[in-house]
């Protein structure tokens, strides 16, 4: 939800700029909208975040890609996949991170087929229009397997011949590309994590305190 949107823009904010500062940063030269291009967690002795090198990303100079697949064409495929409901809300948030808050050009593809997708990504890899951006982000929405997404007309399409269709594009090197996909990679579900539950703890004075210990629960045990 918004919550995530909202996390994943701070890894592209200034350290120095709160989220809605960010927003009306139309008033910010290009110097003051720097992002880290190496992570802020590996510290290397003798350089300070200050001096790292950093991409240059202008508040207005995104474009933002998004392929939400939400029906399924009935009757096309064995997997008998299910329509996505309330996709659209998703669709909405991303609209008010991306357009609302840093003015990024957003282009939307609800429900399109396998070949009407690779034309669509084809002509904006090789628009005139991707000169001027200084990021590139791409989400894909739908139902999925392995490394594979599901279209609407239930054909399937591998993720990395979608990431190939930017490679190679003079106008982007040396910017950044991101590829966000909101789809399943298999039929087995993930091990859950072992829970934390309050126990009160007796400190060195007598004083009890609130402490997080791991989970007896034997469901959560190897």
């Amino acid at each position: 939800g918004r919550e995530v949107c909202t996390a994943v823009l701070s890894l592209s904010t200034p350290a120095s700029l709160n989220l809605e500062q960010y927003a009306a940063a139309s008033t910010l030269q290009a110097h003051d909208t720097m992002v880290p291009a190496t992570c802020p967690s590996c510290h290397v002795e003798g350089v300070s975040r200050s001096t790292m090198e950093a991409y240059r990303l202008r508040p207005d100079k995104g474009l933002v890609l998004i392929v939400n697949m939400a029906t399924f064409e009935k009757g096309k495929s064995k997997s008998k996949l299910s329509d996505r409901r309330g996709s659209d809300k998703d669709v909405d948030i991303l609209l008010d991170v991306f357009r609302r808050m840093l003015h990024y050009t957003v282009k939307i593809r609800p429900d399109i087929t396998k070949e009407r997708l690779k034309d669509f990504l084809i002509h904006e890899a090789q628009s005139d229009f991707i000169k001027e951006v200084d990021c590139l982000v791409c989400i894909l929405m739908s139902h999925g397997h392995d490394d594979k997404l599901f279209t609407h007309d239930c054909q399937e399409i591998e993720l990395a011949s979608i990431v190939q269709i930017f490679r190679g594009v003079t106008a982007l090197s040396g910017k950044p590309k991101l590829f966000f996909t909101q789809a399943c990679r298999g039929s087995p579900t993930d091990r859950p994590a072992r829970s934390l539950q309050d126990e009160p703890v007796v400190g060195e004075r007598g004083v009890s305190c609130q402490c997080l210990t791991p989970s007896t629960d034997k469901r959560d045990l190897p």
